[in-house]
């Protein structure tokens, strides 16, 4: 699992910088180092896939201390796992380390066995927290929150290399009535399944969503407005010839799509824009994919 995470170790001391690299990268992580704090705080303001700090605290210029409260301060990098690698063994030089929401402290000399475990946990743990704050729990999906990070940082990228995505909103049609009908558990059901498909239909590169209740968000990476009213109207037709549950339940959704940048770049009037459309979907007769388009027709 450790190929798929980068430490940045920080320390002035270049013996330790290459110890530290060579036990890391033998262990399958990939390491990036920096040889004092400020110099770690440029690498961290462009690099965002840093899953890991190692930081000794006597340093010159910034200590570690202070460069640990610089992460607290900024949004972007303060639950970003960190410890300290130090040898200032004093217990008040760990509490106050601790103080400082480290999630481990380690003191010098130490067995690189039991350093690259600690990283292990250390990193395995944030892991699991972190899929739990961004995972609907019923359907497993990316919750509202996860979803609209998303889709904000895939709309920076296309912005970056002038490329396209199309947001798609899904409702499923008289959810109130399986409820009412089958009851809440079979209701759930009809979600769990309908999630099943968008994950098995879509792509990796994909992003999925549940919003909240019946409604579903997507993001079709590099996927202008004709293909996505496609790639959506054949997962309708996947999903309205499925019989769910004991019940047997038959359901259809309604779907409305709008495409960056030729319909803006940004989430609120995307997903704005294809919630109007998946409401002129309801309006036109439900099982259906509309196209947002200016002026509120909604066809392509």
């Amino acid at each position: 699992m450790e190929g798929r995470y980068r430490i940045l170790v920080v320390d002035d001391d270049r013996g330790m910088l290459m110890l530290l690299r060579q036990k890391l990268r033998k262990a399958g992580f990939e390491v990036v180092i920096s040889h004092n704090s400020m110099d770690a705080l440029r690498i961290l303001s462009e690099e965002d896939n840093i899953d890991l700090i190692i930081c000794d605290i006597m340093m010159p210029e910034m200590d570690g201390y202070e460069f640990r409260r610089r992460l607290l301060d900024n949004p972007h990098s303060r639950d970003i796992p960190f410890i300290f690698l130090t040898a200032r063994a004093d217990p008040a030089d760990q509490v106050k380390g601790f103080r400082m929401r480290v999630d481990d402290y380690i003191t010098k000399p130490f067995q690189p066995d039991v350093l690259l475990a600690r990283a292990r946990s250390v990193i395995e743990r944030h892991e699991a927290y972190r899929e739990m704050m961004i995972t609907d729990s019923l359907t497993g999906l990316l919750n509202r929150k996860a979803i609209e990070e998303r889709i904000g940082i895939e709309l920076k990228r296309i912005q970056r290399y002038n490329e396209v995505c199309s947001i798609v909103f899904i409702d499923i049609d008289d959810f109130k009535h399986v409820n009412d009908t089958y009851g809440h558990e079979a209701g759930d059901g009809v979600l769990v399944e309908l999630a099943g498909l968008l994950r098995r239909e879509l792509r990796n590169t994909d992003y999925i969503g549940r919003y909240g209740g019946e409604e579903f968000l997507v993001c079709l990476v590099n996927t202008g407005k004709a293909v996505a009213v496609k790639v959506v109207e054949r997962l309708l037709s996947v999903f309205r010839e499925m019989a769910i549950g004991e019940d047997a339940i038959r359901c259809t959704f309604s779907a409305g799509i709008a495409s960056a940048p030729e319909d803006g770049m940004e989430f609120d009037v995307l997903c704005r824009k294809a919630d109007e459309a998946m409401y002129i979907s309801k309006k036109e007769g439900k099982n259906r994919v509309t196209p947002w388009q200016e002026g509120g027709e909604g066809h392509l």
